[in-house]
């Protein structure tokens, strides 16, 4: 059997979540699709499958690579989480999902790899972390920020502890946080 595959939906969760206990909980990618034989039948079954994330549409280098065993296969229709089976050694974290673009190739059980690779894309909400993945220890690196935003001289007070920097009337001084709202 050839299978041919027609995904329905992927969505590649790009933050390292938090959960309710405070913990960085491990990012995984849920993956579903349609799975039909070469003559366009549904593929019914238990079935392994593998795989493979790339940098690239066709050759190019795997940069991770996950087996699921005992995918329920019914009328064609499969969903499996990617990242889930070894979430501790085999992590889909930033040296993989910070690699961009990425394609995903899926194998079912011997057959080799079905193409085209499916090309992976960041969902809008996912997109804007790029922003907050700058952010270190609380603080924005430079270049999250408009070139002359904000200078040396205006930073220059050291606040009092329970104080922070807020502007009034275009400079920054220590001053008590009062829910203002940042300037556009």
């Amino acid at each position: 059997m050839s299978p041919r595959m027609l995904p329905t939906a992927a969505i590649l969760v790009l933050l390292a979540a938090v959960g309710p206990d405070g913990a960085a909980e491990q990012p995984f990618m849920d993956f579903q699709a349609w799975l039909a034989n070469e003559q366009d039948v549904p593929v019914n079954g238990t079935l392994e499958m593998t795989f493979t994330l790339w940098d690239s549409e066709a050759h190019g280098n795997a940069v991770w690579q996950e087996v699921h065993t005992g995918v329920e296969v019914r009328n064609g229709r499969f969903r499996v989480t990617l990242g889930s089976v070894d979430p501790y050694f085999n992590t889909l974290d930033a040296s993989v999902i910070g690699r961009q673009p990425l394609w995903l190739g899926v194998a079912v059980e011997a057959s080799p790899e079905m193409t085209p690779r499916q090309p992976l894309h960041a969902v809008l909400w996912a997109m804007r972390t790029e922003v907050a993945e700058r952010v270190v220890f609380g603080g924005v690196l430079g270049e999250s920020l408009a070139l002359g935003t904000i200078t040396f001289d205006r930073l220059s007070p050291t606040c009092a502890v329970g104080q922070v920097l807020v502007k009034v009337g275009g400079v920054w001084e220590c001053g008590e946080y009062q829910g203002q709202t940042l300037p556009n």
